[in-house]
């Protein structure tokens, strides 16, 4: 009977156990090769089916690839998904994450861009934010540049905006004193005080000359 084997003098045939297959019923079972597998009574072992694995010869079962990895070689170890890719359990392949977001530590699912960072390309995970740019938590695909006026301290807080007396220009960590001779009213590029006028550095106002 298929499925089954006897040996030299035995009286009976026996059920081909499983992690084997039996071929031929008057010799011993072979063991299933990693990758495929047997429930018993078989006369050939069955290719695991994607996103399953076993990596060892004489398998019943196949087991689950498991979330973080994939496992598009049923008879080897998953391996884990790379920097910016996740995969759910049973995945024979990882998934690339959106741009703009990145991928957790344990490669299971996407999560948004950390504050103070971009996430362009999420195979190269997070990116700082240079000096005089910003971002908040969320689908960053760039960092956003400080405009005129305002300062950025910090790549992760909302651009502060200069004191009178104080400009910038674009991408600025720092404001810049008003120099003396002009005016610098919130954060607005220095104006030129007019004949009759004066200003100390610093300044918000010209002054008339008394």
């Amino acid at each position: 009977k298929n499925g089954t084997y006897s040996l030299s003098n035995w009286a009976y045939c026996v059920s081909c156990p499983p992690g084997a297959y039996c071929h031929n019923v008057a010799s011993i079972p072979s063991l299933c090769a990693a990758g495929t597998y047997s429930t018993g009574g078989s006369v050939k072992c069955l290719t695991c089916p994607n996103g399953k694995y076993n990596n060892y010869t004489g398998s019943h079962e196949c087991s689950i690839c498991p979330a973080g990895y994939s496992c598009s070689d049923q008879s080897a170890e998953p391996i884990k998904c790379a920097e910016g890719y996740f995969s759910t359990p049973g995945s024979e392949y990882c998934t690339m994450c959106e741009i703009g977001t990145q991928s957790s530590s344990d490669r299971t699912y996407c999560e948004s861009c950390w504050a103070g960072y971009e996430c362009s390309d999420p195979s190269i995970g997070p990116q700082s934010c240079p000096e005089g740019t910003y971002s908040f938590n969320g689908t960053n695909i760039a960092c956003l540049v400080c405009d005129p006026g305002y300062y950025c301290a910090s790549n992760s807080e909302p651009p502060k905006l200069c004191p009178q007396g104080f400009y910038s220009t674009y991408g600025e960590k720092n404001c810049t004193e008003c120099p003396k001779g002009f005016s610098c009213q919130y954060g607005d590029l220095p104006i030129s005080c007019e004949d009759g006028e004066y200003s100390p550095s610093g300044s918000s106002l010209c002054h008339t000359c008394d």
